[in-house]
């Protein structure tokens, strides 16, 4: 009692000692002793309050007593300097000059909050405010006080430990401290201010207030700098993140580690808590904590100057415009932050390290981060579309942060966190799918050969748990994907031996849940979906397990094609519902794998299936090879893929008759069998001529076969080049002896040439020679020696056909200069032209031919004194001023939009546009090169020459021309012999109305001149 009565008596004698004097009225030693006196009297009372405050602290006080120690509060505030120019004490008190004077005062007063919070922790902050700057003088700016860290030290824990009883908050403290220290220009200056005020937080020995506070602050501070009062020019984003994001984190770097990593979870979950009331939605479970509420009520108090009632806050449901603006630049801001701050050195060593109470922070990161991540994701698809700029941008920075956190996490905690969220039955489908999928997207990465690759394996069993039972369809996916990323990651891309039974039971699953989806597969988008993750799984899996999976085997391929003839007979019947195209292209794309692996993996145990597989449904339908559209190139190339595999890896033995047999179902259908072709040439050629041995009469079985195509003529066209390849393909594989017989038998197959007989034979066995002829060359002629007779026959058929066509000739005075031209084909058409579509590919053929035997030294077309020649020159001869009808079955590869413009004669005799599909001009040429001497050349030229002097047809003409400009080129210096015999009809061509003739008639004359070394003009004239 004594004591109370000696601090209240002291109180009462500072108090006269600090009644503000008149001006003037002390001298400068009065001010120093009354300086000197009040210390004096603020140590002893602090002594003083110190020993009373052991036995009082829980002492009730009486309405005198809280009286007595309001004045109390009022007096220290006034004599440290109120700050408030509206208190009572700031003109009756003259305040404390030192600065160990105001710590004294800023000490008792703190001191007191133990006897009185209620009263005293409200003075706290403007006794607080005082200490932490200088005076300012007039000339300069305001200074960070010396006495800053001490005072910050001393009322921070005592604030945050008792605001409560007087209905304060933090952040009442923060909006204090912030104001105050933007009146601080210098950049340096306030963010060390900001270290003290860190450091004093950190005094406090609860890790969790720290985490709190110092996140806290950190959301505060930002929340000042997009601060914008209402009707104020707004801060850009690029503005407020170059600035406060960088200061944020420098403020940030005064905390330990632990403490980082601590703050970071606490904004990350309020960024949870904002993004939920942002979006409307509240399925991801959204923290409910009164921090979050209070930090949303600070960034719309700063930013708008909205001050809103207790009762008021209660019923805001949303927020309004302006509201919803500042809320997304400040939830922006903290999203930076976070990333930003995962790649500062202690932070990032922190985690990798993740021991003790930091690896459950470092978790509750990661799971914060899905969570704001799923919600990000909802609201990209459902908000408004002014605001779907920010979800994007949002979902962006936290992907990125994502991965960039789960690569530093180490893998035993990454792998416990999916493993607590997998087995969460209440945690939001979306998430755990999530959690699934990063699972998968770690795995990758993992090195098959350390240690952690055998925890990610211990995965697995956790995975099949979401397999049993009713899971969702985004459940049952992701985990089907994890399961597949594991076993290609840790088990295919290393050849060391693992225990891979799990992988058995996870192939098992999946066979069950195909016979329970594929019969709905193509009704039901899930079923879809869930048989397309089934089989992408099980084409990895097969490979892991390879001979282990054969109990399986029948269970997984029989439902895998029937779903994929599902799919091809949908599409067959052109399917116009885009979603449903786009199910049918992943189920085709998903099945063609697995068959691929299991092709390639156990390619033995695949023979039962290939009936099924190569029908026309199956492999061979067109809907895997014929559509053009950009999203069937990925379903194309599988499908080719899947050709090579089988044609490589399947036994020829076991193969190719397979492939014949499902070729008869295959019989008029053109696409089919083009790919069944397709699939026998690469099987041969994948074989030794031994195994082909005995597999030839299948070949030619099927080859005959598909020659007695009759369709559409590009759909024939199109077979017979398959056709054509694929028993190019076996010919290459048979000896010079082989190939004369099976030659002669297919001579046999074409019969004898009747104009009314069919067609087709005819037009596939000349196509075939083309080929053989132009791939063979010269080892060719024995066996087309065989069927000379036949070739000239059908070139004599082509004339007496095109004979049938009577010319109109017209004649002026018999004289040659004053021939009237005809320009163009009539209009007119042959009946039975089709039994001439031979033509072209027996011109191709015996072009090949003569040019290989013109290599060889022409001994071949010279053979019985010139006959052989004599015979194929007489109605090749009579082709080139053959009239040629427009219902002519031209054969032509493809050409500049300008070749539409073509007549049937321009691409049959003068070869233009057909280069590669055989004519006349070029055969001509051909036999010239072969024929080697003067004596052949005179007939031959003078076959030409006929048609170069036509009297009423230019087109022949032009013919003529060419061709023996064709010939010049060719044979050079040795045809200049029959110069002299064709000056006179140059002479007359350079004369032509037409152009085109002159121009080329006069390449001829140059050329000639450049041959011979002189001018020609003379013999011109």
């Amino acid at each position: 009692a004594r004591l109370v009565d000696v601090s209240t008596s002291l109180y009462g004698l500072l108090s006269i000692l600090s009644e503000a004097p008149s001006e003037d009225a002390m001298e400068t030693d009065d001010i120093d002793a009354s300086e000197f006196a009040r210390l004096c009297i603020l140590q002893t009372l602090l002594t003083l309050a110190q020993v009373l405050d052991a036995g009082n602290k829980t002492k009730k006080r009486s309405r005198k007593e809280q009286k007595e120690i309001t004045n109390i509060v009022n007096l220290l505030v006034g004599l440290i300097g109120d700050k408030d120019e509206r208190s009572d004490t700031k003109s009756l008190l003259r305040p404390l000059l030192s600065g160990r004077a105001k710590s004294t005062a800023l000490s008792l007063l703190t001191n007191l909050c133990s006897q009185q919070p209620n009263i005293v922790v409200g003075s706290l902050i403007p006794a607080l405010l005082t200490s932490i700057l200088s005076p300012k003088d007039n000339a300069g700016p305001a200074r960070i006080s010396s006495t800053a860290s001490g005072a910050l030290l001393a009322v921070v824990p005592v604030y945050c430990e008792h605001a409560k009883s007087a209905k304060l908050s933090l952040f009442d403290l923060l909006i204090a401290i912030i104001n105050e220290s933007n009146k601080v220009s210098d950049e340096k200056l306030k963010l060390q201010l900001y270290s003290y005020l860190v450091d004093a937080f950190a005094s406090i020995t609860s890790p969790e207030e720290n985490r709190t506070q110092i996140g806290s602050l950190i959301a505060a501070f930002v929340a000042s700098e997009i601060s914008c009062p209402k009707g104020g020019k707004k801060k850009s984003r690029n503005t407020v993140q170059d600035g406060a994001v960088s200061f944020a984190l420098s403020i940030l770097a005064h905390a330990s580690a632990t403490v980082q990593v601590a703050c970071l979870l606490h904004l990350l979950q309020c960024v949870h808590h904002l993004t939920t009331k942002l979006s409307d939605s509240d399925k991801t479970g959204v923290q409910k904590s009164t921090d979050f509420t209070e930090i949303e009520d600070l960034v719309l108090h700063l930013s708008i100057g909205t001050d809103r009632g207790e009762e008021e806050k209660k019923k805001r449901l949303e927020y309004n415009e302006d509201e919803r603006t500042n809320v997304i630049l400040f939830t922006e801001c903290l999203l930076s932050v976070v990333m930003d701050a995962l790649s500062i050195a202690p932070i990032r060593k922190l985690i990798q390290k993740s021991e003790g109470s930091a690896s459950a922070i470092c978790l509750q990161l990661w799971q914060e981060l899905l969570h704001v991540q799923a919600i990000a994701a909802d609201a990209q698809t459902t908000s408004a579309d002014a605001e779907k700029a920010f979800w994007r941008s949002s979902k962006s920075t936290i992907d990125e942060t994502l991965e960039y956190l789960q690569n530093l996490l180490p893998a035993h905690l990454f792998l416990a966190s999916a493993t607590s969220l997998i087995r969460d039955q209440n945690a939001d489908v979306e998430l755990r799918g999530k959690a699934v999928r990063l699972l998968a997207e770690r795995a990758s990465d993992v090195d098959p050969k350390s240690a952690e690759a055998s925890l990610f394996l211990d995965m697995v069993p956790v995975l099949l748990e979401l397999l049993d039972g009713e899971v969702s369809v985004i459940t049952m996916q992701s985990a089907m994907v994890a399961i597949e990323h594991i076993a290609r990651s840790l088990c295919l891309s290393t050849s060391e031996d693992k225990d891979t039974s799990v992988f058995f039971t996870a192939l098992e699953k999946g066979t069950l849940i195909l016979k329970q989806r594929v019969p709905d597969s193509m009704d039901d988008d899930v079923s879809t979906q869930v048989v397309c993750s089934v089989a992408l799984c099980a084409s990895t899996l097969v490979r892991v397990l390879k001979a282990k999976c054969l109990p399986l085997l029948n269970n997984l391929v029989g439902p895998l094609l029937e779903s994929l003839a599902s799919a091809n007979t949908l599409l067959a019947d052109s399917v116009s519902n885009q979603d449903m195209l786009k199910s049918c292209k992943m189920i085709q794309l998903s099945i063609i794998r697995t068959i691929t692996a299991i092709a390639d993996t156990l390619p033995q145990f695949l023979v039962p299936y290939l009936g099924q597989l190569l029908s026309p449904l199956g492999l061979p339908s067109p809907s895997l090879h014929l559509h053009e559209a950009e999203q069937d190139e990925n379903v194309k190339a599988a499908a080719v893929r899947l050709e090579e595999i089988l044609s490589k890896r399947t036994p020829a033995r076991q193969l190719i008759p397979a492939v014949c047999k499902a070729s008869v179902a295959c019989r008029g259908k053109c696409a089919e069998s083009s790919t069944l072709l397709a699939i026998l040439k690469m099987s041969i050629q994948s074989s030794s001529r031994a195994e082909l041995a005995t597999l030839r009469s299948w070949v030619l079985k099927t080859v005959v076969s598909a020659y007695e195509y009759e369709g559409k003529e590009e759909e024939q066209q199109m077979l017979f080049a398959a056709a054509n390849q694929m028993m190019l393909s076996l010919v290459l594989k048979l000896s010079e002896a082989q190939l004369r017989p099976l030659y002669s038998k297919l001579r046999e197959w074409k019969s004898a040439i009747v104009r009314s007989n069919t067609n087709s034979r005819r037009l596939a066995f000349w196509s075939l020679s083309s080929v053989l002829s132009k791939e063979l060359r010269v080892i060719f002629l024995p066996c087309l020696t065989t069927v000379v007779t036949d070739a000239v026959e059908e070139l004599e058929l082509a004339v007496s056909t095109l004979r049938d066509l009577k010319e109109s000739e017209r004649t002026a005075g018999g004289k040659k200069k004053r021939r009237l031209t005809s320009t163009s084909d009539r209009k007119d058409s042959v009946d039975g032209i089709e039994s001439l579509r031979p033509l072209q590919p027996l011109l191709l053929c015996l072009e090949a031919a003569l040019k290989a035997d013109a290599h060889d030294g022409g001994n071949w077309v010279r053979v019985d004194d010139g006959q052989r020649f004599n015979s194929i020159l007489e109605p090749l001869g009579k082709l080139l001023q053959c009239k040629i009808p427009v219902n002519f079955p031209v054969a032509t590869s493809p050409t500049p939009s300008k070749a539409a413009v073509l007549t049937p004669f321009h691409r049959v005799v003068q070869g233009v546009a057909s280069e590669e599909d055989g004519n006349v001009v070029s055969c001509l040429t051909a036999l010239a090169s072969a024929a080697g001497n003067e004596q052949l050349w005179k007939p031959l030229n003078h076959l030409v020459l006929q048609a170069c002097e036509h009297e009423t047809r230019s087109e022949v003409r032009k013919a003529g021309v060419k061709c023996l400009l064709s010939l010049i080129k060719t044979l050079g210096e040795e045809y200049m012999v029959l110069l002299p015999e064709c000056l006179p009809i140059l002479s007359e061509l350079l004369e032509e109305t037409d152009e085109e003739i002159a121009a080329l008639a006069q390449e001829c004359v140059s050329l000639g001149e450049d041959l011979l070394g002189e001018s020609l003009q003379d013999s011109l004239r």
